[in-house]
């Protein structure tokens, strides 16, 4: 259940404020665990050369108000070999060792590949592309929300840059079928069911998951306006919002706590332990992949 309300008090870690300062005219603030959690955290120096506008880093948590403005890090040609093919681009919001989660670019060009030990989901922001897998083919453009399992081979065919946010969990796992929502957009959500234990108004939700294997839950998330508390427990969540606009506040033990604006096109990467409150200003809907840990 997405931001479900718990039933019993789950552990969580202690945070401590490392740093904080305003870059302008970028935002940085940094929050790391001093109990629990592996996340391995990149450098600074890192990121500062194309850290997004607005932007907010808490650790393993990631917020970046507009997914197409973000800058990406050039990366390379997808084939070393063919160095004037299809040239991709990545921003890093995530990499522990096991999962990746982040923002990734690629321009025009055909190539082929065989995923080895990884399920990834994948939502596109940008562009279009035809990947022909052994089941058939999938058209890939604005909107699409899609997945791929371990051991699964296809051949992309770029036509015009293609920008995506994805989620790669390297964790042992099962092999199993990929998954293809040609529009998150539009499509078909659960019965509207009024959200428990709400603060302001009866706000109501719906959903339709697309994908649950493995470790990942991947699917569709909309809810009307009102406010109500959330909290993480014992999985991350990433997600793009797709339409409406709500408020997301977090809290920060010892500390005043961080609000983030979700508009379309806002990303935010929330992991586990974290507790907070949503107002949602206007029926919100986001596209969304849970991480369980």
């Amino acid at each position: 259940m997405v931001d479900a309300e718990p039933t019993t008090p789950a552990l969580r870690s202690t945070w401590r404020l490392e740093f904080a300062r305003v870059l302008a005219p970028r935002v940085w603030m940094r929050v790391v665990r001093t109990v629990g959690g592996n996340h391995r955290r990149r450098p600074k120096s890192e990121f500062a050369s194309y850290w997004p506008r607005g932007a907010v880093w808490l650790t393993d948590a990631v917020y970046t108000p507009s997914i197409l403005d973000t800058p990406l890090r050039p990366t390379g040609p997808v084939d070393p070999a063919h160095p004037a093919g299809a040239l991709t681009a990545d921003w890093p919001m995530l990499d522990d060792g096991q999962v990746q989660v982040g923002v990734w670019e690629c321009t025009p060009g055909r190539f082929g590949g065989r995923s080895s030990g990884e399920n990834e989901s994948m939502y596109m922001v940008a562009g279009r592309a035809t990947i022909e897998h052994g089941d058939g083919v999938y058209d890939i453009s604005p909107g699409t929300l899609w997945t791929t399992p371990r051991e699964w081979s296809s051949t992309w065919t770029v036509h015009q840059t293609v920008r995506k946010l994805y989620v790669i969990d390297q964790r042992p796992g099962s092999t199993g079928a990929s998954a293809h929502l040609p529009n998150a957009h539009t499509a078909a959500l659960g019965e509207p069911t009024p959200r428990a234990m709400p603060i302001v108004c009866t706000p109501h939700e719906s959903s339709m998951s697309l994908w649950a294997h493995d470790q990942l839950d991947v699917g569709v998330w909309q809810c009307t306006p009102g406010e109500f508390t959330f909290r993480r427990d014992g999985y991350d969540e990433v997600f793009c919002v797709l339409s409406g606009h709500a408020t997301l506040h977090i809290d920060v033990p010892n500390g005043p706590g961080q609000s983030f604006e979700l508009v379309p096109g806002a990303v935010i990467l929330t992991p586990a332990g974290s507790t907070g409150r949503w107002v949602v200003h206007d029926t919100i809907r986001k596209a969304y992949t849970i991480i369980n840990r």
